[in-house]
């Protein structure tokens, strides 16, 4: 069968758990969430959760996602050390592995670099 790490134990964090319920919903649950999003990012369910980007080498990626109501976030999660990291909301803004700085944009596919804009004065 293709997907890897389906069956092995996901590491949630206790800044996960802060950060689903601070940023989508204080009746969310973290556990759950992060739970669907490994299975869906095993599965490959392109549908559920979209890669956005490599956040580190170490393992840690971005992951877009659709909560019911509608609104996007996009997820880190160390894929190697199957552990769910942080949620961002729109307009939160990541550094990449490569030192860019990327923001979450509302309804944007993947994270757009954001460029810093300097006062000439």
């Amino acid at each position: 069968m293709g997907g890897g790490g389906m069956n092995r134990a996901i590491r949630i964090t206790a800044h996960w758990r802060m950060r689903v319920r601070q940023r989508i919903s204080v009746t969310a649950c973290p556990e759950l969430l992060a739970h669907a999003l490994f299975w869906a990012v095993d599965a490959r369910r392109h549908d559920l959760v979209a890669y956005v980007g490599r956040v580190r080498r170490d393992g840690v990626r971005a992951f877009r996602f659709r909560v019911p109501d509608g609104r996007f976030f996009v997820a880190l999660l160390d894929t190697e050390r199957r552990s769910a990291i942080t949620v961002l909301a729109p307009e939160h803004e990541v550094r990449m592995s490569d030192g860019a700085m990327a923001t979450v944009m509302p309804g944007a596919r993947a994270l757009q670099l954001a460029v810093s804009i300097r006062s000439t004065q």
